[in-house]
């Protein structure tokens, strides 16, 4: 739960790693971004949604989400865009340590979900090329889900192996 345990050191350590971080970046970066350049945030699931274990992790994603809004209308007189991504259920360390499972839940799990898998970094790469790319010029200030149409708390139901 959010709110037990040695929380301010917790909270401390999520904020400056998941928001302090991606503030500090862009701000390091910006002097040298030609104006019409884009900015992607890799945010999370889990500033869109609310899963067990994850609301400190959650709150400062979600801090990164609104930082998106907010930088897509500062830098909009260089015509620097700013958007986020939202990746789901993606297989990598961060996800095993927060949701760990058997290959056989991650199959399960990814069977569950519309597009029949988990996802891959690849995906997310993809979404980034994208918002990146002249395809996504009009596109500003916005998170974009690249979640195979994950469906909130269904990683719990997996966890327990229901």
């Amino acid at each position: 739960p959010v709110l037990v345990g040695d929380f301010g050191e917790y909270w401390d350590e999520m904020v400056e790693f998941n928001l302090t971080s991606a503030f500090l970046g862009i701000r390091a970066a910006l002097p040298h971004m030609p104006d019409g350049s884009s900015i992607v945030n890799i945010v999370s699931g889990a500033a869109l949604n609310a899963a067990p274990h994850t609301g400190v992790y959650g709150a400062a994603k979600a801090g990164v989400v609104n930082m998106t809004m907010t930088l897509s209308r500062e830098l909009a007189e260089r015509r620097i865009r700013v958007n986020g991504i939202a990746p789901g259920p993606i297989f990598t360390e961060q996800f095993a340590a927060m949701f760990p499972m058997t290959e056989e839940e991650q199959e399960a799990y990814g069977n569950r979900l519309p597009t029949g898998r988990m996802g891959r970094p690849s995906d997310i790469g993809a979404g980034v090329v994208y918002l990146a790319s002249e395809a996504g010029s009009w596109i500003t200030g916005q998170t974009i889900a690249i979640n195979g149409g994950h469906v909130p708390g269904s990683i719990a139901v997996v966890h327990r192996g229901e």
